[in-house]
C-alpha cells in the first residue's frame, strides 16, 4: 500500500509558532500522522514545497 506524502505550506516564523493558524496546522500534522499514518513535512517557501515530492500540498497563512 502506497504511503502518502502530505506537504503543509506556511510562511510563519519560529517566532509566531504560538498564533492561531500555526498551532492548527501542527495539530493538523499530528492528526494525519498519527490517526492516517501519513508522512507530513512542514514547508515555509513554495521551493521548498517543489523539492519535497509530496503527492497533497495544503497551504496555511497565506496573505489576502
Amino acid at each position: 500500500m502506497q504511503r502518502y506524502k502530505v506537504a503543509l505550506a506556511t510562511r510563519f516564523t519560529d517566532q509566531q509558532l504560538t498564533n492561531g493558524d500555526v498551532v492548527q496546522m501542527l495539530k493538523t500534522k499530528k492528526y494525519l500522522e498519527v490517526r492516517h499514518g501519513l508522512d507530513v513535512v512542514v514547508v515555509r517557501s513554495p521551493e521548498e514545497a517543489e523539492r519535497c515530492d509530496a503527492d497533497i500540498i495544503q497551504v496555511f497563512s497565506m496573505p489576502r
